[in-house]
């Protein structure tokens, strides 16, 4: 009789721990399942900067290659291996352990951004090793495999998986003096992964010297086309420009294939927060493309591209939305509201350090025009969110106006001076000669005719009515 007992609580314990790992299980693929329908097009660009974070996570000297050759899509770091715990982590798909032993807090550890590299494929490959008690054991061809449709089928799946990792660890190949690196291998199937990993490689050009210039930890970059060629991006050194006027302007020098390119760039080291200028090597400035990201939390925040500046700010204290595609600044929502507040604080502060650059004259450009498109989205459907935009515009044309940067035929003046063409001008190309002969002939302060269709097009987008701008009836009068 007691040992039937005995023998019924046993099965009752067992039962429960079943039910209560079936029940954990659940949940991890219920959230993975919920996160894969949201993926679109940002989330595959989001993806690639999600590895490189993980990877920077594991070393202060991180290298990484990205290889799209093959019909298949590889990540490679050299970051320190695989412990037992961020292998299961990652398997279930939740936030491993700070590393104590991190020289800085890590910026994230295999959670919910992790998520978004499944859409270059549901099923992918991981080479590694696994370090457990100073010992390393070959971790080769490991498959993660997320392609199940169903929470039960993907449940089984991460259950399967994590045992594979104690079967690495009780039975795996022992290496002696490994090479640290890991490379994770993904494969897409369908035709929309596949569509997603070519448009990850669209923007990488752009993106890779200005996240080797803001993160300290990102020293080389390999990427290998669909096609062959390499790209190889190497952090040569950063340098601060010290000038009587302290600020704190730096100068980043990357090698790309073998051709240096330069990015200017001003810091506020306290409030972590750095501004990536438009200025080339030889002082000229340049536009950022339109697909570039405009606000940065380490890695570029996809989705920030129409912030309405030709500037790139980068904060290590943004508080960003929930698909980092931009940070919370205003709403009616109470969960959010010291985000919010925290996130005003931040471009408040940014705002302050380029004003304070601009006046300051430590460099001198060659066509400062491009500093002034300014145009802050200011008719989205959040009123609130208008409203502070709205504010946000004032603030930078007031100090944008006073700056001596409009280039007129009798040298730099302020936009207040100046006198500009009510777009309306600019339309018919074919007339813009002899609208302009007139305007040199019978106004003052007129701009270089070089730059006269940026300047009245840009001043008009900051939507204050206290600049002059022509129009067909003040030339008639003239005349």
């Amino acid at each position: 009789m007691e040992e039937n007992i005995l023998f019924d609580r046993k099965e009752a314990v067992k039962r429960a721990q079943e039910e209560s790992e079936r029940s954990d299980l659940k949940q991890h693929a219920d959230k993975m399942l919920r996160d894969f329908e949201k993926f679109n097009d940002f989330s595959s660009n989001r993806a690639i900067w999600e590895l490189v974070q993980n990877a920077c996570d594991l070393t202060t000297n991180c290298q990484v290659i990205l290889d799209y050759r093959n019909g298949k899509f590889s990540f490679t770091h050299n970051g320190r291996p695989f412990n037992s715990n961020s292998l299961v982590s990652l398997i279930k798909q939740v936030s491993g352990d700070k590393d104590e032993f991190s020289e800085i807090p890590p910026v994230g550890k295999y959670g919910t951004g992790f998520l978004t590299t499944h859409s270059l494929g549901r099923k992918f490959l991981i080479d590694s090793v696994l370090e457990s008690s100073g010992t390393y054991i070959e971790i080769k061809d490991f498959l993660v495999d997320r392609s199940s449709k169903k929470w039960e089928d993907l449940s089984e799946q991460i259950r399967l998986q994590k045992n594979q990792v104690f079967e690495i660890i009780e039975t795996g190949k022992i290496i002696e003096n490994p090479e640290l690196s890991t490379t994770f291998t993904y494969l897409p199937e369908t035709e929309q992964e596949k569509k997603y990993v070519t448009e990850s490689y669209r923007d990488l050009d752009e993106y890779i010297p200005i996240v080797l210039t803001i993160n300290n930890r990102l020293k080389y970059v390999k990427v290998i086309s669909i096609e062959g060629p390499e790209s190889n991006f190497t952090l040569l050194s950063k340098e601060q420009v010290f000038n009587e006027k302290e600020i704190g302007l730096y100068k980043t020098s990357i090698n790309k294939n073998g051709e240096e390119k330069i990015i200017y760039s001003i810091a506020d080291i306290s409030n972590e927060i750095e501004i990536i200028l438009p200025i080339n090597k030889d002082l000229t400035l340049f536009e950022f493309p339109e697909r570039v990201a405009r606000l940065f939390l380490y890695y570029p925040l996809i989705g920030s591209e129409d912030f309405g500046i030709n500037f790139i700010i980068n904060c290590n204290r943004f508080l960003p939305t929930e698909p980092r595609d931009g940070i919370h600044l205003k709403s009616n929502k109470d969960q959010v509201k010291d985000q919010e507040e925290a996130n005003r604080l931040i471009l408040e502060k940014a705002s302050d350090l380029l004003f304070q650059f601009l006046n300051s004259n430590v460099l001198t450009v060659k066509n400062p025009l491009l500093y002034a498109n300014i145009d802050f989205k200011r008719n989205t459907d959040n009123t609130l969110l208008n409203e502070y935009f709205i504010g946000l515009q004032e603030e930078w044309v007031n100090n944008f106006k006073s700056l001596e940067i409009v280039d007129t035929k009798d040298g730099y003046k302020e936009a207040s001076e100046v006198t500009f063409l009510n777009p309306e001008l600019l339309k018919k190309k074919e007339y813009f000669d002899d609208i302009y002969y007139l305007v040199d002939k019978f106004f003052s302060n007129v701009l270089s005719k070089q730059t006269i269709e940026y300047w009245s097009i840009y001043v008009d987008k900051w939507d204050n009515d206290e600049f002059i701008f022509l129009n067909n009836e003040d030339i008639v009068k003239k005349i």
